[in-house]
């Protein structure tokens, strides 16, 4: 095993984002997603202290009301709810 050689625990993750952050049909498994392979890595980094991971990835999500497609993009948009959604965990 590799020594972790930060100097404080990574505590919060929070990872927003669209159907590549959320997962889908195309993954046997939620383990699968990059945000959770990232981390597991974390974890295996720090024995004994996992990180307090949160996934608020919607698919088919804009990032905001201006962006092209809002209409039919699954709303709130990343920028009506980053306070909501990360910003409140303190990451």
């Amino acid at each position: 095993m590799q020594k972790d050689w930060q100097a404080k625990r990574f505590r919060r993750m929070v990872v927003m984002g669209e159907s590549t952050v959320k997962g889908g049909g195309w993954l046997w498994d939620d383990s699968e997603r990059w945000a959770d392979v990232l981390g597991d890595l974390i974890n295996r980094c720090q024995v004994g202290n996992p990180v307090d991971y949160l996934n608020k990835g919607i698919g088919a999500n804009a990032i905001s009301m201006r962006s092209p497609g809002y209409e039919a993009s699954a709303t709130p948009s990343a920028l009506e709810r980053y306070r909501q959604d990360v910003i409140v965990h303190e990451p």
